[in-house]
């Protein structure tokens, strides 16, 4: 009973095929007022890093990081920090900044 239980379910779920190919949408936790283009950036603890170093910057809210992209997300509040600050933020995570979007 149990084997044609699981071959119905397998048989069902292979019906329905992939419904796409293309990768999910990137999913950010908030709408970013500036994203940063890191190089070298390829695991969590670098993730972390960066997350880390650009809190401890007045007037950073929210920092996320995606990995597949190399991005940065940054909420900024007050008072907005110069890009300069963020640059030596990202420097001193170990990285470079590549640019802004």
């Amino acid at each position: 009973m149990k084997i044609v239980l699981v071959c119905m379910a397998l048989a069902g779920a292979l019906a329905t095929g992939c419904t796409t190919t293309q990768p999910a949408p990137i999913q950010r936790a908030f709408t970013p007022d500036d994203t940063l283009v890191v190089n070298g950036l390829s695991c969590p603890l670098c993730a972390h890093n960066i997350d880390k170093q650009l809190l401890a910057i007045a007037g950073v809210e929210k920092a996320q990081v995606h990995l597949g992209t190399g991005e940065v997300y940054v909420k900024y509040g007050e008072p907005r920090p110069e890009r300069s600050v963020l640059v030596k933020a990202v420097e001193d995570s170990g990285f470079t900044l590549k640019g802004f979007k």
